[in-house]
């Protein structure tokens, strides 16, 4: 199983092992039963109020089915199952039996699993085959279970968006929360959070066809008012510092192999782009030209670690 944590520092950061110290778990669903499967509906579509000609937005699915790949990485015997023929920023979202206060969503882990990504599967209308597949969630201020094409609401966690493409394994995605990285929109959740949506394809934005439907399979949602995380002892990441200085983009690193890097804004533009950087001496230096005044998302990968650092100029 793979295990995608992100975490969104103010400068530069110390990624480290963590250990469940403490954690509180303020919502869980893990759809073995009637009490732990919360209510959903699905998250965004395309239409509009009443179309009745035919729409590719109307071919989803989801349902609780046997887990259909029991193993060490999820031993439970039902999941979630959900397919869809439009690959788009849409998704699944769930109600909690209570409004949370923003302080008490510190953490956010879910399992995901799919058979297949939608990068390069042909295309309802023509169009290009993805070339991206992603994951991202949204804290919900509100909930509509009426349109199925109305957004609710709410924060997407944009500066956190995680690359889903590990196929035929159980993959455990974790987004840490603070509010304080989306202050502007705060005021949004007057009566709190009242649900969270997982969106599953995030960054495919195409349309398959009816007979070649995107599918996956979630579990064990839980949303803790506290991290499951205490300091132990240094993780092997891809980074172990990033800092900027002098027109260069210095990256910390203690690991031998070779690493990629991203830099987006906060719009979430992809700016640049290195498939294969390697740490010489345990320092690389990058020559960027990043304006200042700015803050910026460096997102950096191995074969076994995924890690998103926030760095404002």
């Amino acid at each position: 199983m793979k295990t995608n944590k992100w975490t969104l520092p103010l400068l530069f950061v110390c990624l480290l092992n963590t250990a469940n110290i403490g954690a509180q778990e303020v919502f869980r669903a893990d759809f073995e039963t009637y009490e732990s499967t919360p209510y959903l509906f699905r998250y965004g579509n395309r239409g509009s109020l009443g179309e009745y000609t035919y729409k590719p937005r109307w071919i989803y699915s989801h349902q609780v089915v046997d887990n259909p790949v029991y193993s060490s990485d999820n031993t439970s015997n039902k999941v979630l199952e959900y397919t869809t023929m439009e690959a788009q920023n849409y998704g699944l979202k769930f109600r909690l039996p209570t409004p949370l206060a923003l302080e008490q969503v510190k953490e956010i882990q879910f399992k995901l699993f799919q058979p297949a990504t939608v990068i390069g599967r042909n295309t309802y209308d023509g169009r290009q085959p993805a070339t991206k597949h992603d994951v991202c969630i949204k804290l919900l201020s509100e909930f509509n279970a009426i349109n199925d094409f109305r957004q609710d609401d709410g924060i997407l966690l944009y500066k956190s968006v995680s690359s889903f493409t590990e196929t035929g394994v159980w993959t455990t995605f974790t987004f840490l929360f603070d509010p304080a990285d989306y202050s502007s929109q705060i005021n949004k959740f007057t009566e709190g959070v009242k649900g969270i949506a997982i969106l599953p394809t995030y960054n495919a934005t195409v349309t398959l066809n009816e007979d070649d439907l995107y599918l996956c399979y979630m579990d064990d949602l839980v949303i803790r008012s506290t991290p499951s995380t205490g300091i132990t002892e240094k993780y092997p990441s891809s980074a172990s510092a990033i800092y900027y200085a002098d027109e260069r983009l210095h990256i910390l690193s203690e690991l031998a192999e070779s690493f990629s890097l991203d830099v987006f804004d906060l719009q979430g533009n992809h700016l640049h782009h290195y498939p294969s950087l390697h740490a010489i001496d345990g320092c690389i230096a990058l020559p960027l030209d990043l304006p200042r005044h700015n803050t910026y998302i460096i997102k950096t990968c191995t074969a076994i670690t995924t890690t998103t650092t926030k760095i404002s100029l």
